[in-house]
């Protein structure tokens, strides 16, 4: 890891940029959880290994070229999701935030940590002024972390999304590094002891 793509650490995880030494695991990972990934995620449908490797391949390139920047989310040496920024316009101060887990991690306030840690990384390593993110409102998991995280529902774009199924409606929220942000500084407090 270098200091342009740092690593994050927090109390339970750690997220590292993506790279191709995480393919198996996150490959693993995608092939437990397709059922709950395919209504939300269009490359969830076809997802292989060699699609995996490609997209782990490339997270260094992308990260160098401020196009995204996607963490590996790491337990105990292994990768069971992913999480980070698309959509990154530096000189407009804003990107757009996706995340998934493997499903029998869900529901353990594991992604909320991550996404905390993220959208941190977002505003004060990044300077980013805002942070979007789009979730189906069927998608409860990534509705609740979003909510959590301090992001507003803002509206809803109709056909916004696209899953295995079809098209979908996305709510789009939005966060903006003005807004209260004391969820981070309490889970960055029982990281640091402070």
């Amino acid at each position: 890891m270098s200091e342009s793509r740092p690593a994050l650490p927090t109390s339970r995880l750690v997220l590292e940029p993506v790279g191709a030494h995480h393919a198996p695991d996150l490959w693993d990972a995608t092939v437990r959880s397709l059922d709950e990934l395919k209504p939300f995620m269009s490359w969830a449908d076809t997802a292989s290994f060699e699609t995996t490797l490609a997209f782990t391949s490339g997270g260094a390139l992308q990260w160098d070229a401020g196009a995204g920047m996607i963490f590996a989310i790491m337990i105990a040496g292994e990768a069971v999701g992913t999480i980070g920024f698309a959509q990154h316009a530096p000189l407009a101060g804003h990107a757009e935030l996706g995340y998934w887990l493997r499903t029998d991690l869900c529901g353990r306030g594991l992604m909320t940590e991550a996404a905390s840690a993220v959208v941190e990384y977002g505003f004060d390593g990044l300077d980013l002024h805002r942070i979007e993110l789009r979730a189906a409102p069927a998608n409860v998991g990534s509705v609740r972390v979003a909510k959590k995280v301090g992001f507003k529902r803002e509206g809803t774009l109709r056909h916004g999304a696209k899953g295995a199924s079809g098209w979908h409606d996305a709510d789009v929220y939005g966060l903006l590094e003005s807004d209260d942000r004391r969820v981070f500084h309490v889970l960055r407090d029982r990281v640091t002891g402070s």
